[in-house]
């Protein structure tokens, strides 16, 4: 897909799959290894109440499956940056130097 183009340089190697289907939702998304789910979320994401009720939900249904969920604010309609990975490689030491292992972790 088009959008994933740039990142998915950065995730040679990594596996992980995208648009991954979860308990009728999907996730942008899956790092295997980390059991890590992460939502590329454009501005309406933020500005949008019935957005922001699905991401609840959506957030909701990734932890009660024992996933990591990373919301990564992007602008909309664009491909997604590589330099969004930074943010993936936070929460993998936000993860680590915390002991969390399910849950959100600030972007």
């Amino acid at each position: 897909m088009w959008k994933y183009e740039e990142i998915s340089l950065r995730l040679y190697g990594t596996p992980h799959e995208f648009e991954f289907p979860l308990d009728g939702f999907v996730f942008d998304l899956f790092l295997r290894k980390d059991r890590m789910l992460v939502e590329f979320d454009g501005n309406y994401h933020r500005a949008d109440y019935a957005q922001a009720e699905v991401d609840r939900q959506k957030d909701f249904v990734a932890t009660s499956n024992g996933f990591t969920i990373v919301r990564i604010p992007v602008e909309a309609g664009k491909a997604i940056p590589a330099e969004s990975f930074s943010y993936i490689e936070y929460a993998r030491q936000h993860i680590e130097e915390t002991g969390q292992d399910a849950g959100a972790v600030p972007a």
